[in-house]
């Protein structure tokens, strides 16, 4: 990770809305938290209604897709390494935005047609949710690479990597 942010840049004052993570997922993708201050699953929060980024650019003609990794059979709900309060999407039931597993990434990025917005959810591992540094950082030093190798990549394609919030505001 600080390889990638002396190599690449970083943001230093960027911050969440708030503690837990859903509030801050639903606030990245629809411009607000909804009201939510939890981590409940989409059957209690669901927002049929409320316009989102991907609506936004399917409006405007801009192709996008969602992939998490492990992505289960129904993915309104948590499971295994999956955690349903980091992918955003299944809390607008009327989005857009097509998902897939994350399997399909980089056959994606490679193909005559790829996205051109992608959006990407890691599992508890490696986003360091449950995972370590180490681990988070074994992800990125094989992840990064891979989408870097694409054809998306190679013709503009660019790449932010974000988290949604810290139990502290330690910038040492």
């Amino acid at each position: 990770t600080n390889s990638l942010a002396k190599s690449y840049g970083l943001a230093t004052r960027s911050y969440s809305f708030g503690h837990p993570s859903l509030p801050n997922y639903l606030d990245i993708v629809s411009g607000s938290n909804q009201g939510v201050t939890d981590d409940n699953p989409p059957s209690s929060h669901s927002f049929p209604n409320v316009q989102t980024l991907a609506d936004q650019l399917a409006a405007a003609g801009i192709s996008e897709k969602a992939y998490a990794e492990n992505l289960p059979t129904n993915p309104t709900s948590n499971a295994g390494e999956y955690a349903v309060r980091h992918f955003p999407w299944e809390y607008f039931p009327k989005t857009k935005m097509p998902i897939a597993d994350a399997s399909s990434l980089v056959p994606d990025l490679n193909s005559v047609t790829p996205p051109s917005f992608v959006w990407y959810t890691p599992n508890l591992i490696d986003d360091e949710h449950d995972g370590t540094v180490q681990q988070g950082d074994a992800f990125l030093s094989s992840f990064i690479p891979q989408v870097q190798a694409t054809n998306w990549y190679k013709v503009g394609g660019q790449i932010i990597i974000t988290w949604d919030e810290s139990d502290t505001d330690n910038t040492a």
